[in-house]
C-alpha cells in the first residue's frame, strides 16, 4: 500500500525530471534559437535504463539513478558530438557560411 508520503515524493521527483527537461528545452531555444527536441528523448531512455535496473536487477533506486545518469550523459554527450561534428566542420569550410553569420 502506498502512503500519501510516498505519493508526495514521487510526485515532487516527476516535477522535477518535468522542469529539468523544460529547462534543457528552453536554453537551447532561448540560445540557439532551436527547439531541440532530443532532450525529451534521452531522459525517457533514462528513465526507462533507471526503471529497468531497478525492476528487474532489484536494486535500489538511488543506486539505478546513480548508474543512469552518467551512462546517458555520456550517450547524449556522443550523440551531440557525433551530429554537430560534421556540421562545424562544413562550417569552417565554407567561407559562405562563416561570413554570414
Amino acid at each position: 500500500m502506498t502512503t500519501a508520503a510516498e505519493v508526495i515524493a514521487i510526485g515532487v521527483l516527476l516535477g522535477l525530471v518535468y522542469t529539468l527537461a523544460a529547462l534543457g528545452l528552453q536554453v537551447s531555444l532561448g540560445v540557439l534559437r532551436v527547439l531541440n527536441l532530443a532532450h525529451g528523448i534521452i531522459i525517457i531512455a533514462g528513465a526507462f535504463f533507471a526503471f529497468d535496473l531497478l525492476h528487474a536487477w532489484q536494486i535500489t533506486p538511488l543506486l539505478a539513478v546513480l548508474v543512469a545518469l552518467p551512462v546517458f550523459c555520456f550517450t547524449a554527450e556522443g550523440a551531440s558530438y557525433a551530429s554537430t561534428r560534421p556540421l562545424c566542420i562544413i562550417a569552417t569550410r565554407s567561407h559562405w557560411v562563416a561570413s554570414s553569420m
